[in-house]
This record gives C-alpha cells, sequence and structure tokens, in this order.
C-alpha cells in the first residue's frame, strides 16, 4: 500500500514539508518498482533519491541553523550517516541490481522516514513554528547574487526555488524548450495552470484549485497523447517510458478525484500541489527534455498531431 502524507508529518515548514512529500513519493515509486521487479527503474529511483538526499540536506540545515533549532549539529551528523549508507549502497549495486540490494534500498528508504523524518526531524517543531510556514532563508539573497547565482543553477533547480516561494509566478525559461512549438506551448499552458493552482492553495481557495484541477484533467490526456505522437514520429527511442510516465500521472489525478468527493480539503490541496510539482520537474523538465536530440532534427512547427491552440481574442 502506498504511503501517504499526512499533516501530523508537518514540521511547521513549508520548503522542508514540501521535501518530506517528495521523499515519500520516492518511496512510493521504489515499492512499486520492487514490486514489478523493474530493476531499471529502482536504478532511476536510487538517482533521484541521491539528487535529492544532498539538495534536502543543505536546506533543512540552513533553515534549522536559521530558527536556532540547538540540536542543527546532530542533523548534521545524521545527514552524514544517511550519505554514507546511501554511498555504500551504490558500492553494492555495482553494475547490476540483485534482488537483496533491490531489498537493502527498501529498507533504507523506510528507516530514512520513520527514524530521520518521523522520530529526528520532528524534534524541529517547536523551534519552526515560531516562524511562518513559508519561512525560507535559503531564498534570502539580494536581487544580484539571486541574478548572479541563477545563471548558473540548473534549470530544475530554478524552477523549484519558483514553485516552493510563496508569491512567486512560475515563469517560462528557454531552457525549458524542447525545440517543437506544440509541446512547448502545452508545456506553457501547463505553468499558467500551475501558477493557477498556486494562487488558490496560498488563498485557500478551494474553487481556484478546483478550475486548475479540472483544467489539467482535460488538458493532460490531449497533451499525452500529442507528447507521444510527436514523439514516436521524431523517432524517440523511449516512447515506453513516456507512456509509463504519464499512466502514473494520469492514476494520481484519479486518486486526487476519488479523494475530492464533493469538496475539497486542506490534505488533497497537499496531495495536488505536491504531484504538480513532481509534474514540471520529474516529469516536464527531467523526462521530456531527453527528447530535445531528436525533435531538433526537424521544423519547429513539426506537428503530426495537427492540433491548432484555440486564438484568444
Amino acid at each position: 500500500m502506498s504511503l501517504v502524507w499526512r499533516e501530523q508529518l508537518s514540521v511547521g515548514n513549508d520548503v522542508i514539508d514540501n521535501d518530506h512529500k517528495h521523499l515519500i513519493e520516492i518511496i512510493n515509486q521504489a515499492e512499486l518498482s520492487l514490486h514489478e521487479r523493474s530493476r531499471e527503474k529502482l536504478a532511476e529511483v536510487f538517482g533521484e533519491l541521491e539528487s535529492y538526499g544532498n539538495d534536502h540536506f543543505v536546506r533543512e540545515e540552513l533553515i534549522a541553523k536559521s530558527v536556532s533549532y540547538p540540536n542543527s549539529d546532530l542533523m548534521h551528523k545524521s545527514h552524514a550517516n544517511l550519505l554514507i549508507e546511501l554511498k555504500k549502497l551504490k558500492d553494492e549495486i555495482g553494475t547490476s541490481w540483485t534482488d537483496q540490494v533491490a531489498s537493502h534500498f527498501t529498507s533504507l528508504l523506510r528507516d530514512w522516514l520513520l527514524q530521520h523524518v518521523i522520530k529526528e526531524d520532528m524534534l524541529m517543531k517547536p523551534w519552526m513554528v515560531k516562524y511562518p510556514p513559508n519561512y525560507n532563508p535559503c531564498l534570502q539573497q539580494t536581487h544580484k547574487e539571486k541574478s548572479d547565482s541563477g545563471k548558473d543553477m540548473p534549470i530544475d533547480q530554478r524552477v523549484a526555488e519558483e514553485f516552493d516561494q510563496p508569491g512567486v509566478t512560475l515563469q517560462w525559461h528557454d531552457e525549458l524548450t524542447v525545440g517543437n512549438d506544440v509541446i512547448d506551448n502545452d508545456h506553457k499552458r501547463l505553468i499558467e495552470t500551475v501558477n493557477q493552482a498556486k494562487s488558490g492553495f496560498q488563498e485557500k481557495n478551494h474553487e481556484k484549485l478546483v478550475a486548475a484541477f479540472e483544467e489539467l484533467s482535460t488538458f493532460g490526456s490531449l497533451h499525452f497523447k500529442r507528447v507521444e505522437l510527436t514523439a514516436n514520429k521524431v523517432g524517440y527511442p523511449k516512447v515506453k517510458n513516456l507512456q509509463d510516465s504519464h499512466i502514473k500521472l494520469y492514476i494520481k489525478m484519479c486518486k486526487i478525484r476519488e479523494q475530492t468527493g464533493s469538496s475539497w480539503s486542506d490534505e488533497t490541496a497537499n496531495h495536488f500541489m505536491t504531484l504538480l510539482r513532481d509534474w514540471l520537474i520529474q516529469h516536464m523538465i527531467k523526462e521530456n527534455l531527453l527528447m530535445k536530440p531528436w525533435m531538433v532534427k526537424f521544423p519547429q512547427k513539426f506537428n503530426p498531431s495537427g492540433y491548432q491552440p484555440e486564438k484568444t481574442d
């Protein structure tokens, strides 16, 4: 059974809570891959965890120190131990995954959640709640520092910062283009929908959230078909991976619809925002951009689906 985020897991800080929600997503992906006996997917999840772990630990330690959490040194040691365990596991893997290594990996993830997130990170809460939930010293730079550092920051990190910072509107960046106008326009529309959802989430306006959800439901399935058709036509070799990813996103949307019933709860809103973050960072950026070398061999206006966006006055 998939793990589900609960408000009882909140440490009182949006940045850390969003990171922990993403960890739960990673654990669920690992459990599913293990159930499907897919070593390739497990290896992908492991790579995602490596990237997540390093970035999350830096953010968490900075925030802990900023709120004067007295056990930040112990937290650093705990993080160092988890990174050592990851390194040991990576050495175990070598060039292939065995059932024993796969089991070791999922055990590490469970321990990470139970021992570190629940038993250790929750100790920070009395210090965190003295600050606003959106307190984020990671973003407290001068405008010039942001401008200078942004030039070298990977696009997934830039978009993640825009998503995580309250009141900030996500922007389209040239680095997001896959080299095809139809898909790029779809992705721009996705960003507009995410901004609508962000606004509704921050205002606790469930009507806005529902409108964004319905827009995404209608847009998503049609977009997936356009992406898969175009990827097929340009000879992209990993269309099956795209299809699998699209199915997972669709299933998550269906689960949210099942949860809502006739009204949206704060928990459902949190699930929806976690899904949107995953859709943007993990799918649109980390997966769709892999198509670019194949897309750029064709004209930007290449449109095998024949889709034409509706013109607005």
